[in-house]
């Protein structure tokens, strides 16, 4: 990370996050939250009830289920999106809520150290993906989150 980023700014960024999205809108409504035990399912857990101050009601799964609500870091998920085209298939069409895909792996463990919060960060499923956009980033610090905003870009206008 070139940047101080302090967790208010990472809190800030999610709350524009799932509000550009219309994301987690209706607080009447329950949500399910897949639970792997990992850093990302509890940092979106202590997120959630920060932005929506207890309102919001949440129900731990251990198995994904349309509109279920997904903890994933940037670098994992534009990772995953990424392997779609190494490997020259179509983007599946996907009916989950992502949560955290605009929070770096880094700031997890930033907001862990904060919060006090238990897990790991999951083990990574696209090696080869990773490796190429590290190597980018070592020079162009910023491009995660560019790949994100073309991503979304092309998801949005397929």
């Amino acid at each position: 990370m070139t940047h101080k980023t302090s967790p208010e700014l990472i809190e800030k960024r999610l709350r524009r996050h799932i509000r550009v999205h219309k994301l987690l809108l209706d607080s009447k409504q329950k949500y399910n939250i897949f639970s792997d035990d990992s850093l990302e399912f509890h940092t979106a857990k202590k997120m959630l009830e920060r932005i929506f101050k207890g309102r919001l009601k949440l129900t731990e799964v251990k198995k994904k289920s349309k509109g279920c609500i997904i903890p994933i870091s940037l670098e994992e998920y534009i990772s995953w999106k990424l392997s779609y085209y190494f490997d020259n298939k179509p983007f599946d069409e996907e009916h989950h809520i992502f949560l955290l895909q605009n929070i770096l792996e880094e700031e997890l463990l930033m907001l862990k150290k904060k919060y006090k919060l238990k897990g790991s960060l999951q083990k990574t499923k696209f090696k080869r993906e990773r490796v190429f956009i590290e190597a980018i980033a070592k020079d162009y610090p910023e491009v995660k989150f560019g790949m994100l905003k073309s991503i979304e870009h092309v998801l949005k206008y397929p």
